[in-house]
């Protein structure tokens, strides 16, 4: 919609850029439209609603040139329910409208997939499933985290606690921080532990003040946004999922492909397909922090094999998604 964001920097200079310099998505139709009557694009893919359905509009005024790909990160139904203030029924009646009519629909977890289809009312193989992709590559992953694990844990844990536990995501309700804060402040004196939230968001004040709330400014760090999570995660003994709802938590994965074990809450949608059913990480329920505290003690308390998360890892690689998107455009290099 507009050119901004953390990681412009680390495009590459042959990917070209398009700003259609929209400020909110009741813009987008009308400059979309603009776009596809000019450059006539071979394939679009376009990712989140309600932005896929303002782009079936203007790719329709349009003529509907080429092929139009939907793509949807997270279970709409959670998501419209507690993000939006759209009435869920009159959102059915605009989806129901929209997505039938592009060239083929995406979710990204199998669990995203299955509510998407439901809240269309198409059969569930009318959704194709391909999980986002994670950069997976060992000279890679090591060069993102820079520092030396010594190194690390000095720098960001400043050697304070036997363990060292971490959660990243933007600070906002959806990630439910505030449970990590509860189930944290349960095994935080007995495990000799510290927590770092890594991420920016609007309830950060909330966050801050329950923190204090709490007794735990000592032990709980929250330092805000970093473009490298990497040694974060390779310095850390767990990684901590607290969502009430996801689409598929790509954190989860980066983790997994450090070597980091991980408890995550059993959320609506991806952390049980991620983890395989808690073969490769601690799975607990929704908005319990007694139980999350207890998952957290039987993570930490389990020997992992670190070799045996990387490998789970793979299944999210770069190579085997962006070869599921070509297949699906229809594409062959």
């Amino acid at each position: 919609m507009d050119v901004r964001g953390e990681f412009l920097a680390e495009l590459e200079e042959q990917v070209g850029i398009h700003d259609l310099q929209a400020r909110r998505i009741r813009q987008v139709p009308r400059l979309l439209y603009n776009y596809f009557r000019k450059c006539k694009p071979d394939v679009t893919l376009v990712h989140m609603w309600p932005l896929t359905t303002a782009t079936v509009i203007a790719w329709r005024l349009a003529g509907s040139p080429g092929k139009l790909f939907l793509c949807e990160h997270v279970g709409l139904t959670e998501h419209i329910q507690r993000d939006l203030s759209i009435p869920l029924i009159v959102a059915k009646m605009i989806l129901h409208w929209s997505h039938p009519r592009a060239s083929g629909l995406i979710a990204v977890s199998q669990g995203a997939a299955s509510d998407l289809a439901n809240l269309i009312r198409l059969p569930s193989n009318t959704v194709q499933v391909i999980y986002n992709p994670v950069v997976y590559a060992e000279p890679f992953l090591r060069s993102r985290s820079s520092e030396s694990e010594p190194h690390q844990r000095q720098l960001l844990w400043q050697g304070q606690f036997s363990k060292t536990l971490i959660n990243i995501g933007t600070l906002k309700r959806q990630k439910n921080h505030l449970l990590l804060l509860e189930a944290f402040s349960h095994v935080a004196e007995e495990l000799d532990a510290g927590l770092v939230i890594l991420g920016e968001g609007m309830e950060r004040q909330s966050l801050e003040k329950r923190v204090k709330e709490l007794g735990l400014q000592r032990r709980v760090r929250l330092p805000g946004f970093d473009s490298n999570p990497m040694r974060w995660l390779y310095a850390a003994d767990l990684f901590v999922l607290s969502s009430d709802f996801e689409g598929l938590p790509t954190v989860l994965i980066e983790a997994l492909a450090c070597g980091t074990p991980v408890v995550s809450t059993a959320c609506p949608h991806g952390p049980d397909e991620i983890l395989d059913h808690g073969r490769y990480g601690v799975l607990v329920p929704v908005n319990d922090s007694m139980l999350l505290a207890h998952g957290i003690r039987a993570a930490l308390n389990r020997v992992w094999n670190p070799t045996v998360l990387r490998a789970r890892a793979l299944e999210f690689s770069i190579p085997k998604q962006s070869t599921a998107y070509l297949n699906l455009f229809g594409l062959n290099f």
